[in-house]
């Protein structure tokens, strides 16, 4: 009897340990802090905040904008069906096209969706959350290649 129940309590055990190594897996998320551009593509999340030379981000799903600084107008095209908030965000509920910024400062820009591909230069953060790959490179012509898989739950490179 004590036997059948070392052998219930280690096959629960197991069963938690690979639930934990599941949950790891799915939050898994790299962060991207610094001067340089960043280019990346996959599935899950995109989002940066920061002072932005250049910004291009395209893919299907929802993407929300942000400007705290002077008013900067970006450039949309495709589809989406774009909601004022309260708060200062747009959202753009079924976005499937690209979304452009040039010479923008204080902006947030998140994409959660599909088929994502960004390019940003400039300053800030840069948050990978989901499936893919990216290459950040600095001016001083530092390059660092990664996937938003890895298995660290937060990774932060200072490229500066």
């Amino acid at each position: 009897m004590l036997k059948r129940l070392m052998q219930k309590k280690a096959v629960w055990i197991v069963m938690m340990l690979l639930g934990s190594l599941f949950i790891v897996t799915a939050v898994s998320a790299d962060t991207l802090i610094g001067t340089g551009w960043v280019e990346a593509s996959g599935n899950g999340v995109a989002g940066l905040k920061g002072n932005l030379d250049t910004l291009r981000i395209s893919g299907s799903g929802v993407l929300y904008y942000w400007d705290g600084g002077e008013t900067d107008i970006p450039e949309v095209t495709g589809v989406g069906r774009r909601i004022e908030l309260p708060n200062g965000w747009v959202k753009w509920v079924g976005f499937n096209g690209t979304f452009s910024l040039d010479d923008a400062d204080h902006v947030k820009v998140a994409l959660h969706g599909r088929d994502i591909d960004l390019y940003a230069a400039g300053t800030g953060t840069v948050w990978l959350r989901g499936h893919g790959t990216y290459t950040f490179g600095s001016a001083d012509g530092n390059i660092v290649r990664g996937a938003w898989d890895s298995p660290d739950s937060t990774n932060e490179m200072t490229l500066e």
